[in-house]
């Protein structure tokens, strides 16, 4: 067995408390932004902005795919949506605007 002498005991627990105050001071600050990221007023917030661009990209992507259908009604002589077309009477509703 080795022999430590005081001169390195005494740094080795320098070491460690420098080592445990360092880590005592990381833990206390992730607990205050733990404590921050979970806060009412933040947690509100980030739902209001993930609601409203949840609404808006929806409404940008159904904006495509009725653009897409209505180019691509408009463009083709498929038998079976003409007479969709005259079922519904869209060619009139389409004439109003």
């Amino acid at each position: 067995m080795k022999k430590i002498s005081k001169e390195k005991k005494s740094n080795t627990d320098k070491d460690l408390t420098t080592d445990v105050v360092d880590l005592k001071e990381s833990l206390e600050s992730l607990e205050q932004r733990i404590v921050q990221t979970n806060s009412n007023k933040r947690v509100f917030f980030k739902g209001v902005i993930t609601g409203l661009g949840g609404a808006v990209g929806a409404t940008i992507i159904f904006a495509i795919i009725i653009s897409v259908a209505s180019w691509f009604i408009t463009t083709t002589d498929i038998p079976w949506i003409i007479r969709l077309i005259e079922i519904l009477n869209l060619d009139k509703v389409a004439d109003k605007f």
